[in-house]
């Protein structure tokens, strides 16, 4: 299956406007795991370097956590105009196809100054081919 960005990349928002991009790149996954792997791309367009603490993820009713990786530490500071690419990686309770039968969203907390925001993506997944045949009721 298909794992893609529902949305365009969206920017997080503030009282002092947007300053997260957040651009999830689309992953494939076999209909059965349980894991979910990705690079997301963050992208500063504020004028001030932002602070990203974590992201996570809530689908079907349920908040999971970004396991960490030896590729992203946080917190990850942000300059203004940079993108950084995160790896996000996540192990649920259910496997990949019934996690994403309904938009998930992705969140991205960060602090700018002293204010703490959050910037989202929805994701999905999508069929790619022999659903039927792994389908699980």
């Amino acid at each position: 299956m298909t794992i893609r960005q529902l949305n365009s990349p969206s920017q997080g928002s503030s009282t002092k406007g947007s300053q997260i991009v957040v651009n999830v790149e689309t992953a494939e996954r076999l209909i059965g795991n349980t894991s979910y792997l990705t690079g997301v791309q963050l992208t500063n367009v504020f004028e001030e370097s932002v602070t990203v603490s974590n992201i996570d993820l809530s689908a079907q009713d349920k908040t999971y956590e970004n396991e960490p990786t030896k590729f992203t530490v946080y917190p990850l500071t942000i300059n203004p105009g940079n993108t950084e690419r995160v790896g996000v990686y996540f192990h649920f309770d259910d496997d990949v196809w019934n996690t994403f039968q309904q938009p998930a969203d992705l969140r991205v907390y960060y602090r700018i100054g002293n204010e703490q925001n959050v910037a989202h993506a929805s994701i999905i997944g999508e069929e790619k081919g022999f659903k039927r045949l792994f389908f699980r009721h």
